[in-house]
């Protein structure tokens, strides 16, 4: 009975609380204030306890992080530097198109893109670049335009 009572605690090496015995194996993997290492990478050298190690691994500098315009892996504390040079943009097609690019590649990516933003030059109608690509193509669908072809024309 005495080694199953729920009267007989063990303290936690970690947290100085007291457990009952059966519930100290449990609890000391889980303890907030196990010292731990971080194992994103070899090269991070943060110790810390268990609850600061979980903040740490939110913001480790050795992080692998994804440039969301070029898609390329960099450590988490250079992205910074390469965002400055990549100048990840997001497409203005809309809602509907989200993609996001290089800086240097969104004029390509827009002009390619079928659900680009596009303003019609006649009647300053605004939607979708293919949208007003056949408006503009087709003078009888911009009243602008039919006018411009019948004053040439005259």
């Amino acid at each position: 009975h005495i080694k199953n009572c729920f009267l007989n605690t063990k303290e936690c090496d970690y947290c100085h609380q007291d457990f009952q015995i059966q519930l100290i194996e449990e609890h000391r993997p889980v303890c907030d204030d196990r010292p731990s290492r971080c194992e994103v990478a070899p090269e991070c050298d943060f110790e810390g306890s268990l609850l600061k190690l979980k903040e740490h691994e939110k913001h480790c500098p050795w992080a692998r992080a994804e440039c969301e315009g070029c898609h390329s892996n960099f450590y988490r504390k250079e992205l910074p530097l390469h965002l400055e040079e990549c100048k990840p943009k997001k497409c203005s097609g809309f809602k509907f198109c989200q993609t996001i690019v290089p800086g240097a590649l969104i004029d390509e990516h827009q002009n390619s893109c079928e659900l680009s933003v596009k303003m019609c030059e006649g009647c300053k109608l605004v939607d979708h670049k293919t949208i007003i690509d056949r408006h503009e193509s087709n003078p009888s669908l911009c009243l602008m335009i039919q006018l411009q072809v019948d004053r040439q024309i005259e």
